[in-house]
């Protein structure tokens, strides 16, 4: 059964179908009839004059109208009649194709077309995961509460001025005698419930039938104004408020990357509640965060101490350290990873921060010869949270015990499994934070702010990078101390590193003494062992390249392949095939780059050839959905473009991995650590001028007082060594190696300019057509297959927009 909401959007398609079928049937009769005319007529300059009166009116007086040129309006006519019936055969067959995946969404798996049964994906994974997660979320993890509290005080023992003060004032007031002060929600207003719903469905909690309801409360003003009331009722009892429906309902669902998660099925007005709320104390605790990041912590916009830079800006003048690197570091964590998680797209920010470390790895070599960096992440981090360390945390902060009161019962949630059927005894939760919850992001912010605030304040002002990953770079004592300081902090919390993803590398320049026979250092004591890895990627030691994992890619092709087979529709095989293509393979194999260069994108391409080959041997892709839709209805001849073109043309949109690659195939940097070489040439040569300039008695006039007649100019290994706080040129060039590759637009022939009305202007899409193009004009007139008015592109939209359910 479909969804309610494509239910009704299907119900008001209908007619298309059926108009489609009116029009294709009246274009047969009349189509029919005019060959069966002209076949019957002796002459084609007859057939003209019958069927294109206003040509044969001038044909039977004109003698310069021949019998060649009459054939020629013959034969275009014909073709306009073959290309006008390809068209409505080609507008049926999508909407079958639509209809399929109409009537099988919501459905469970079926048995692949060669016959194979489908075996349940994942099922034992999913109940070893389960059995993991019951053992953290029912089991109470204790923790030190004092001792948290002695190692805060310490941590902020010295903070600058009224800095903790004002950050515990901002984040609750606590148990303020000023009760006025303590932390009040103002009522919602139907736009704030607008926004809560957004926010629910984007976080996808809820699914299926409960998710297309969600949908359509979106729409109805009046349903919009009862459920603030409703919500509001609620905030005015929060002192009692409890989980809906109770015990609450735990569904295990598979994610692309082959993790199940465990999500609440919560009543939506709870839903809306919870999210208001944890957005509400989200904003509150950015706010008070940004303002101690400001106030509280070490900041390095220059490594330069006062007498170097007088000594500098005698010789150079004023210098715009804003501009340099160090300042650029600083500003770029303040304005895109301090409390990332409220400010961009998570895969944004996973890439943005991969990018970085990248280019930061680059830099280094090039300027210090040596780069040092290790990797980890927090093992179950959300199910292993410790209630007593998030409450803790908390009171430090000054939230009031009301808060803390309503924070433990939305933490301690009476549950039962779906799968154990409505018989199942419910189990208190006793440790863990609610999946998908604005709320429980927050909780986990605030945890972790103090991580970020020691990692800065124990290196003396540098930055531990954090996504669901965690990321440190720099000086290898710097490294050693950040390391100590996260393992002593994860151990007080009651949380795990995940040994799996921990690692460390220090990547050397050129050979040096303590290289191992492999070529790469031998790390010291103090530092994690393994790999760093990203995604599908691991870091070389030695090349100081990210290479892909192969061993991994076969795990998830497998996966790929039993979820294919588990479709039963058409246009559902192409959702997981865009589902892996487009996000997660495209995403996991590193997105172009400057700084990862030319090599990286030739090693995907590569690879997507090698999982292409897995999957389907010779065939490709497109032959095996070409043979899917013979099966279905008999039409085996589809032209490539059919696939690969986009849906309001008629098309699939099928996702091509070697489109994109190629587009920015020749706009990549061939050698990244070329644009550093140029940008510190640049330097060099400023360098000259300046000490030409000063040679020649031209100093900054507001500096010639504190020269001495015969002081020598600063030396070049002296300037170049202040580069990463002078330079503006090696600045700028960093930055360009941060950015993603340019897709080329490629020049599209005359020919297909014509019929680019209504495609997307987009480098993808012209590859596309450029390639695809020419066979889909000459078979259909143009680059429309099927009548546009005609396609169901907004039931087509609706299906899309619901997430991709994977199998197992």
């Amino acid at each position: 059964m479909a969804p309610p909401a494509v239910s009704i959007l299907n119900h008001f398609t209908a007619p298309k179908l059926q108009m489609l079928e009116t029009r294709r049937a009246a274009f047969q009769t009349i189509h029919n009839k005019v060959v069966a005319e002209a076949k019957a007529m002796p002459n084609r300059a007859e057939a003209t004059f019958q069927n294109l009166k206003n040509l044969l009116l001038q044909a039977t007086a004109d003698p310069s109208i021949s019998k060649t040129q009459l054939d020629e309006w013959w034969d275009a006519l014909t073709r306009e009649f073959e290309n006008q019936e390809r068209r409505y055969e080609y507008a049926v067959l999508f909407r079958k194709l639509v209809n399929e995946w109409v009537e099988t969404s919501g459905h469970g798996r079926l048995a692949s077309p060669s016959g194979e049964d489908f075996e349940p994906v994942g099922r034992k994974e999913m109940h070893e995961q389960r059995a993991q997660w019951e053992k953290y979320a029912i089991t109470e993890k204790k923790v030190d509460r004092e001792a948290i509290r002695t190692y805060l005080e310490d941590l902020f023992g010295d903070a600058k001025g009224q800095a903790l003060m004002k950050l515990r004032e901002k984040t609750g007031m606590g148990e303020s005698k000023d009760k006025k002060k303590d932390f009040k929600l103002k009522p919602l207003s139907v736009e704030d419930v607008e926004l809560a719903i957004a926010g629910v469905l984007q976080s996808d909690i809820f699914t299926g039938q409960k998710r297309q309801e969600l949908v359509k409360l979106q729409i109805k003003d009046a349903v919009l104004a009862e459920i603030a009331d409703v919500v509001n009722m609620d905030l005015t009892s929060l002192d009692s408020w409890q989980w809906e429906p109770n015990p609450m309902t735990v569904q295990m669902r598979r994610q692309l990357n082959g993790i199940y998660r465990a999500f609440y099925d919560e009543e939506i007005h709870v839903a809306i509640l919870l999210y208001y709320i944890g957005c509400e104390w989200g904003s509150r605790f950015n706010e008070a965060f940004k303002a101690f990041y400001k106030a509280g912590w070490i900041h390095t916009f220059t490594t330069l101490d006062g007498r170097t830079k007088k000594r500098w800006e005698k010789f150079i003048g004023k210098t715009p350290y804003e501009k340099a690197l160090t300042c650029l570091r600083e500003t770029t964590f303040g304005r895109t990873y301090f409390m990332s998680s409220k400010k961009q797209r998570p895969v944004n920010i996973k890439e943005a921060m991969h990018r970085l470390a990248t280019t930061e790895m680059l830099v280094n070599s090039k300027l210090h010869g040596q780069f040092t960096m290790w990797a980890t992440d927090f093992k179950w981090f959300g199910p292993s949270m410790s209630h007593e360390t998030v409450c803790t945390v908390l009171e430090f902060l000054g939230v009031s015990k009301k808060w803390l009161a309503f924070f433990k019962r939305f933490l301690s949630a009476d549950i039962v499994f779906e799968q154990d059927g409505p018989n199942a005894q419910p189990q208190t939760r006793k440790c863990g934070l609610p999946l998908s919850h604005v709320l429980s992001d927050t909780m986990s912010e605030a945890v972790l702010f103090y991580l970020d605030y020691a990692i800065n304040k124990w290196t003396y002002g540098s930055f531990l990078y954090r996504f669901h990953d965690v990321w440190f770079w720099g000086q290898e004592s710097k490294c050693i101390e950040a390391w100590k300081t996260i393992t002593e902090f994860s151990k007080l919390m009651g949380l795990e590193l995940n040994e799996s993803k921990t690692g460390c590398v220090h990547i050397v320049d050129k050979v040096a003494d303590g290289l191992d026979k492999k070529g790469a250092r031998a790390l010291p004591a103090g530092l994690p062992q393994g790999d760093i890895v990203w995604g599908l990627l691991r870091l070389d030691g030695v090349s100081g390249r990210w290479l892909i994992d192969t061993k991994k890619v076969d795990e998830h092709v497998a996966e790929l392949g039993l979820q294919l087979k588990a479709c039963r529709s058409v246009f559902a095989w192409i959702q997981a095939w865009n589902g892996y293509f487009h996000h997660f393979f495209r995403t996991n194999f590193g997105r172009p780059a400057e700084c990862f260069g030319q090599e990286h994108v030739r090693m995907v391409i590569k690879m997507f050839q090698y999982v292409h080959s897995e999957l389907f041997g010779d065939e490709g892709v497109t032959s095996h959905l070409r043979a899917m839709i013979g099966e279905r209805s008999g039409m085996r001849d589809l032209p490539e473009g059919f696939f690969q073109f986009p849906v309001n043309r008629g098309g699939l949109q099928l996702c091509n991995p070697f489109l994109a690659l190629f587009a920015v195939l020749e706009n990549t940097s061939k050698n990244p650590a070329a644009k550093l070489e140029e940008a510190l040439d640049e330097a060099k040569a400023k360098y000259k001028g300046l000490s030409n300039a000063y040679e020649i008695g031209e100093v900054p006039a507001t500096h010639v007082g504190f020269l001495k007649e015969d002081e020598l100019f600063i030396s070049l290994e002296k300037y170049m060594s202040y580069a990463e706080d002078t330079s503006e040129e090696l600045s700028v060039a960093c930055w360009k190696l941060t950015k993603v590759s340019e897709e080329e637009m490629i020049k599209m022939s005359p020919e297909l300019m014509r019929y680019m009305d209504n495609t997307p202007d987009h480098p993808y899409w012209r590859w596309a057509l450029e390639l695809y193009g020419p066979e889909v004009i000459e078979r259909f007139g143009g680059l429309q297959m099927g009548e546009r008015e005609l396609l169901p592109l907004w039931l087509v939209a609706a299906l899309r927009s619901e997430r991709t359910r994977w199998q197992g």
